[in-house]
């Protein structure tokens, strides 16, 4: 087969074009081998399934718009879209993240489980061209870590300084329930959704206890080098669960924390 440039591999998930950094659809059969006693195969039958086929997609992604639609696939929403030609629907969101650094393109990642099989059409799609691409221009519509807006991430409520790492993610839980005779589960139920934030800077505040310890809502609000508001803002109001404190040879004194939300 001919080669397939990147320019040509499309991703499209919720009826919108995502523009992605990267992207990967993984497939797998969980099957075992048919072994008898005598260390023989199964005659007629040498490999058996155990346990349903999964398939994975796994986006990583910017933002060029005031709002990502993937973050609102969080709850009981469920897509359809296609990758490279590659058609597939009952794409369940199970794992949502936002990383951000000082004077960095903000990057956004998504893991979806893939329920109704998959469909190849085509080999590709044709090069979609942007006059803006490879411009100053076109970087300046992305959020920027160096422009994005904090509140209440401060050493009084959360005990950090100076942020130089944020992390922010979403776990959702998808069960699936398989009857017999159907390839394809009948039905996916939303199980536990938690929210995770992890916050790299100076110092760690007050000791967490047993308990872990309270704070008030942080908020996180990605902007791009202009000033405009790329995707939602992203708020978090559990508990610092985790506390680290750390130096090393030549370098200096760090803390970081983690803080987890459960939402379901």
């Amino acid at each position: 087969m001919a080669y397939i440039e990147y320019q040509e591999c499309e991703v499209e998930i919720g009826g919108q074009n995502v523009l992605a950094k990267s992207a990967a659809i993984t497939t797998s059969a969980n099957v075992k081998a048919n072994r008898v006693y005598g260390g023989k195969f199964r005659k007629g039958q040498k490999y058996s399934a155990t346990s349903f086929p999964t398939a994975t997609l796994d986006l990583n992604y910017y933002i060029m718009e005031n709002h990502d639609h993937i973050e609102q696939m969080t709850g009981q929403k469920y897509a359809n879209g296609s990758f490279c030609g590659i058609n597939f629907s009952g794409a369940a969101l199970t794992n949502y993240s936002v990383n951000i650094q000082p004077y960095k393109v903000i990057e956004y990642k998504a893991t979806f489980m893939l329920y109704s099989g998959l469909d190849q059409r085509s080999l590709g799609a044709e090069p979609v061209e942007d006059p803006s691409v490879g411009t100053d221009l076109f970087y300046e519509k992305f959020a920027n870590g160096a422009y994005t807006e904090l509140v209440n991430f401060n050493r009084q409520n959360i005990g950090i300084d100076f942020p130089s790492s944020i992390s922010y993610q979403v776990t959702c839980e998808r069960i699936p329930k398989y009857v017999i005779g159907d390839e394809y589960p009948e039905s996916v139920a939303l199980g536990r959704v938690n929210r995770r934030l992890s916050v790299e800077g100076e110092n760690i505040g007050s000791l967490i206890t047993f308990s872990g310890k309270d704070f008030a809502t942080v908020e996180i609000s990605p902007r791009s080098i202009d000033g405009v508001s790329r995707g939602q803002t992203v708020t978090c109001d559990g508990i610092i669960k985790d506390q680290n404190l750390a130096v090393s040879s030549e370098g200096v004194l760090a803390g970081s924390i983690n803080i987890e939300q459960s939402l379901r």
